[in-house]
């Protein structure tokens, strides 16, 4: 019993002494590749995060004008701009309702020729389709006839009116009868009148001799005409159909000017009012904004979302750039701060709660944190980092930034590009 009692108290010393070794010798215990470190450098090495780990480059990054420019560096002045205060939300473009026109026919027929498609543009008066109709050459045929009866009572009631004037002025016949024939006889002119109206309704002119023409001579054939210039949105007709009039074929709209629709929250929405500056971003046209100014705004809130739709008129330039139900940012300007010390917003890099820009000094581009205050779509304001005039990449910044990471390798400078 008591030899093994002595042969554990041996054991327990044993470790206690392997224990105390191993403490002042850990270099027998680090990595092999380490072995040629100095434990501080080995203890960073272990420790880098690579995601966090920037260099520190007092002197910046510097690039020659060849490799500025292969990343397409451009910059903006550091100035003083006014802050406004603003409304953003997306929206969508729309042709301005008073700027469209439906076309169908008046009479019933068959389609023997469409000379329009789908994103034609059409002049005022330009054929669109051509139809044949039996009720057109029936509706003719009843509509001449009456403008040729009504012209032959014309005649006569032109002749009554001379003779009964010649009676008058010599006292011979009466005034009263006079009067009542001049009034048949402006009653006939607008008989005629409405006749001809009617004719020229249906594509039809009246036959200028007033004759009536009969089944071979009677026009079957319509054409249907652009009322207006602008491009066609909507076709719903083919070649060899038969079509009712209440039905619409083509829909022209002038997109020379649109709407660009959007829907504010009702806090915001308070703000707003007719004839406001409003720029249009298009995510179709990056760096492209179209002004314009609130034309319109609803007074009733959509029940669900509890927005309130307004409509801004934009120029929409040739080619007309602006197609219908495109997606749209609309920026409205409903008050202003006043003139202060501001960067642009594409100067800024954001890192969470961090805002930096590039700063070009000297042929260098430093980081620097930048302070920012209030900002609209365009300027931030700078509270601290930044002096006026100073220099600072608006394009190219997140190339820099990437240099910045990758501890100043300029290498792949062609594959990183610009922004």
């Amino acid at each position: 019993m008591a030899k093994n009692v002595a042969i554990i108290v041996l054991a327990g010393l044993l470790l206690v002494v392997a224990g105390l070794w191993v403490v002042s010798n850990p270099q027998w215990f680090a990595d092999p590749q380490d072995a040629d470190e100095p434990p501080r450098l080995v203890a960073d090495r272990h420790n880098d995060d690579d995601d966090d780990h920037e260099q520190d480059f007092s002197e910046g990054i510097a690039l020659t004008p060849e490799e500025a420019a292969r990343l397409g560096l451009q910059t903006a002045s550091v100035e003083q701009h006014v802050i406004e205060e603003t409304v953003t939300v997306n929206g969508v473009i729309r042709p301005i309702p008073d700027l469209v026109a439906s076309v169908g026919s008046r009479v019933a027929g068959k389609v023997t020729r469409v000379a329009g498609n789908v994103g034609d543009t059409v002049q005022e008066g330009q054929m669109l389709a051509e139809l044949t109709s039996t009720a057109l050459e029936e509706l003719q045929t009843e509509l001449q006839t009456e403008l040729l009866q009504a012209r032959n009572r014309l005649q006569l009631a032109t002749a009554d009116l001379a003779r009964l004037t010649y009676l008058v002025e010599r006292g011979i016949g009466a005034k009263r009868v006079l009067l009542q024939k001049e009034a048949e006889v402006s009653s006939i002119h607008v008989e005629i009148s409405g006749i001809e109206n009617r004719l020229r309704i249906i594509g039809l002119e009246p036959m200028p001799d007033g004759s009536v023409p009969d089944g071979t001579q009677a026009a079957s054939l319509l054409t249907l005409r652009a009322p207006r210039g602008g491009v066609i949105m909507h076709r719903d007709v083919t070649l060899g159909e038969t079509i009712d009039p209440a039905k619409v074929l083509f829909r022209i709209a002038d997109m020379r000017r649109v709407h660009a629709e959007g829907e504010a929250f009702e806090i915001d929405a308070a703000a707003l009012r007719k004839g406001q500056p409003v720029r249009v971003k298009m995510p179709a046209y990056p760096g492209r904004t179209f002004d314009g100014e609130i034309a319109g705004i609803n007074y009733e809130v959509e029940s669900e979302e509890k927005t309130v739709p307004f409509r801004v008129e934009i120029a929409n330039d040739a080619p007309h750039p602006l197609k219908s139900n495109m997606t749209a940012i609309l920026t409205v300007t409903v008050g202003s701060r006043g003139r202060t010390l501001a960067v642009p917003h594409a100067a800024v890099i954001s890192d969470g709660a961090e805002s930096s820009v590039f700063v070009q000094e000297d042929g260098s581009f430093h980081r620097r944190t930048v302070l920012l205050g209030i900002r609209d779509d365009r300027h931030a304001e700078v509270k601290s980092g930044l002096e006026a005039g100073e220099q600072v990449v608006t394009t190219g910044k997140r190339q820099l930034y990437t240099i910045l990471r990758l501890g100043g390798d300029t290498d792949d400078l062609e594959e990183m590009g610009g922004d």
